[in-house]
């Protein structure tokens, strides 16, 4: 059996990722990796102070939940603190602005499959209560 994590993922459409990478690359944008708890997240500071953050970022943000291998979810915490300092693209999807693990477990493809159906119920249910 393969280790899995069970992870949700805040993301950038590819065509916003471009644009934030082409600001760090201008040095008009710089970001720092914040970790805290089971969570890692892109954090910046701005080295021009006419960019609109809530614009260009945070108001374009969309998050997912998935089921990657351990290895992938090692790969990914890596790659977040790597020295080119650029966003992570993931599988020409989108851009990676943060990735949390909820837990790790041993598992095949149906074990995998129940999980995610209990975990994606579980937060509808959550959300359902709201």
């Amino acid at each position: 059996m393969e280790n899995f994590c069970a992870v949700t993922i805040q993301y950038l459409d590819i065509n916003q990722g471009e644009k934030i990478n082409t600001l760090i690359q201008n040095n008009q944008l710089i970001y720092n990796i914040n970790k805290k708890n089971n969570s890692y997240s892109v954090d910046f500071l701005i080295n021009n102070y006419d960019l609109d953050l809530s614009d260009l970022i945070y108001n374009n943000l969309g998050e997912t939940f998935c089921i990657i291998s351990e290895d992938d979810y090692t790969s990914l915490i890596q790659l977040l603190y790597n020295d080119n300092k650029q966003l992570i693209n993931y599988n020409d999807n989108y851009y990676i602005m943060s990735i949390q693990n909820h837990f790790k477990f041993k598992g095949n493809e149906n074990i995998v499959d129940n999980v995610r159906k209990k975990f994606l119920n579980t937060i509808q249910k959550k959300n359902t209560l709201k």
